[in-house]
């Protein structure tokens, strides 16, 4: 896929041909993705984010929302998502896959995205949705990325749907986008277009 978000500490995501999902839909009753959708200017309070969450040793959180019937994502598996992210402190989102019309595909445990995006989705079966709360040292750290959509230090809420096994690079707006180090951090300046980024190193 071509601009995605990686998740990483500070690493990649993606690399080969992408996977097209369906023409990207407006957000309302019905759409695809609406579970994952939010109000535009509202943030997260502390229930939302706490409760019904498994809290793991390295702050990592996760919550299923619906149970999968496929396949058990583990290490090594390929996967075809849809997502949304949010940053935790401001609310604001910063990406998702419903409104792009494409899936976000990666090989768990090649380090092409963040590592909260993907220790968060082991364990899940195909199908299932799963929230999680990703600290800034499981993401980017004390980068700012996403053209300061994401500040640094921030912890992102993201939205997962694991919905086919696959190929493990997504459409990229730069062929190398999700490679580990691949990039350098973003510098402050205006970013005029929007690009998607899991890439732990940051992709601008």
């Amino acid at each position: 896929r071509r601009d995605l978000l990686s998740l990483a500490g500070g690493a990649a995501l993606l690399l080969s041909p992408l996977s097209f999902a369906a023409p990207a839909l407006a957000k309302g009753e019905g759409a695809p993705g609406t579970w994952a959708f939010r109000p535009k200017g509202s943030t997260f309070d502390e229930a939302e984010v706490t409760e019904g969450f498994t809290v793991l040793e390295n702050g990592l959180k996760y919550k299923d929302v619906t149970a999968g019937s496929g396949k058990e994502i583990a290490e090594g598996t390929g996967v075809r998502m849809n997502f949304a992210g949010y940053v935790l402190e401001t609310g604001k989102e910063f990406d998702n896959s419903w409104d792009k019309g494409r899936l976000l595909g990666f090989k768990v445990g090649s380090k092409a995205a963040i590592a909260g995006l993907e220790e968060g989705i082991k364990g899940m079966k195909f199908g299932g949705r799963r929230i999680l709360v990703i600290p800034s040292s499981l993401a980017y750290k004390g980068k700012r990325v996403y053209g300061g959509l994401i500040p640094a230090d921030s912890t992102l809420v993201v939205y997962v749907q694991a919905m086919e096994e696959g190929g493990f690079f997504g459409f990229l707006e730069s062929p190398n986008a999700w490679l580990v180090g691949s990039l350098p951090e973003e510098k402050p300046k205006k970013i005029k277009k929007e690009i998607e980024c899991f890439n732990p190193k940051g992709c601008f």
